[in-house]
């Protein structure tokens, strides 16, 4: 008898051992998936890792062409040209440029790639107007932009010098008859989020009561989508700045940080005073480059050591695996006189990176890094 139990505690046992290993396993592998970029929709906060151990998720594959020792990028440029996008026959277009950054003897330089430049036409418009894209992002295994005046999100094929319609989004929560006014795009894990300007817009009377461009859109690979109102976020952008309601701030130059998991916000404009569109376009740049945590909290400031009060903001991103350095566009738009800029600087104490270089007379409002094969 008193071996029959020493036989069954001993089963016991190591039934009991077996469901602790069993239980660390799992609890193992579910750490794992959690904190895996190719499973993560980027939601959960994660503390930044290092650079030789962070992998981009798959949606950011062409970042993954380049390591953290990378001293060349190519990046590609779409032009928003509002309504002088028409040629002879009055057919719309956009402008695709290229370029390449280089890092040389500790310095960074820019130089154009005119040969690989191409103009993509499309029929699409909206009340006479269209192809005004404002946007260009890699999203997994092919690259969108996007139309700031039909709200459409196209497929761009380079080779083919086309792009393919891929999505209509209303304006506002979607239940708009006007098209989604994107202005920003940026990759988030596995979703891709589209904002707005991200203020309450000025009627014709004078008067603001249009919140529309509150609102965001987070895409799935499929480009099916959802809709969230980030008022909230604006708002604590404008506390921050000191902006009450007699002023405002516009949005175009919004980035996340997949390695670091936080937010930078660039406004291209920052006024405390009523829009008055003389002032506005020449003396209301804006100047800060806003970092926040990932749920979009915490927000500090530097100052752009680069800043021009007629020179805006209209695009950022993060260098690969290099996340302190930010390529940006700037643009001075008042009437028909354009310019548009490239620079670089490093989003923790705002010193410069390089030199703004100017573009030319075309208003490029989109970049996207790309691998050097592309």
């Amino acid at each position: 008898m008193a071996d029959t139990k020493k036989i069954i505690l001993t089963v016991i046992g190591y039934i009991g051992i077996a469901i602790v290993l069993v239980a660390t396993v799992v609890a193992v592998l579910l750490i794992t998936f959690l904190n895996d970029d190719r499973y993560s929709d980027g939601s959960q906060t994660i503390e930044p890792v290092d650079p030789a151990n962070f992998r981009y998720p798959t949606s950011m594959a062409g970042y993954s062409e380049y390591t953290n020792t990378s001293t060349i990028f190519q990046v590609m440029f779409i032009a928003d040209n509002d309504n002088n996008n028409k040629d002879a026959s009055d057919k719309r277009y956009t402008k695709v440029h290229f370029g390449l950054l280089s890092k040389v003897d500790g310095q960074w330089t820019y130089a154009p790639r005119d040969s690989k430049d191409i103009t993509v036409y499309s029929e699409y418009t909206y009340k006479g107007r269209g192809v005004e894209t404002s946007e260009i992002v890699q999203f997994f295994d092919k690259t969108y932009v996007f139309d700031d005046k039909t709200g459409i999100a196209s497929e761009l094929n380079v080779n083919k010098k086309e792009y393919y319609s891929r999505m209509i989004m209303a304006d506002g929560n979607g239940n708009s008859e006007n098209g989604a006014k994107h202005e920003w795009g940026t990759v988030v894990g596995n979703h891709m989020y589209l904002g707005s300007h991200g203020r309450n817009s000025t009627n014709l009377d004078g008067q603001q009561g249009r919140w529309e461009k509150y609102y965001v859109f987070k895409v799935n690979r499929d480009m099916s989508y959802t809709v969230e109102n980030w008022l909230e976020v604006y708002t604590r952008i404008d506390a921050l700045l000191g902006i009450t309601s007699e002023g405002y701030t516009t949005h175009e130059a919004v980035v996340y940080s997949n390695m670091k998991r936080k937010w930078y916000f660039c406004p291209r404009k920052v006024s405390k005073t009523n829009w008055v569109e003389s002032v506005d376009n020449l003396e209301r740049a804006g100047k800060y480059i806003i970092e926040g945590e990932e749920n979009k909290d915490n927000m500090k400031f530097v100052i752009d050591k680069q800043y021009n009060e007629k020179r805006c903001f209209f695009f950022v991103k993060l260098f690969p695996y290099n996340e302190d350095i930010m390529v940006y566009l700037k643009t001075y738009e008042n009437g028909d006189t354009v310019e548009s800029w490239i620079g670089m600087t490093n989003v923790k104490p705002g010193e410069v990176v390089m030199e703004e270089v100017s573009l030319g007379t075309d208003k490029y409002e989109g970049l996207e890094i790309v691998p050097l094969s592309y």
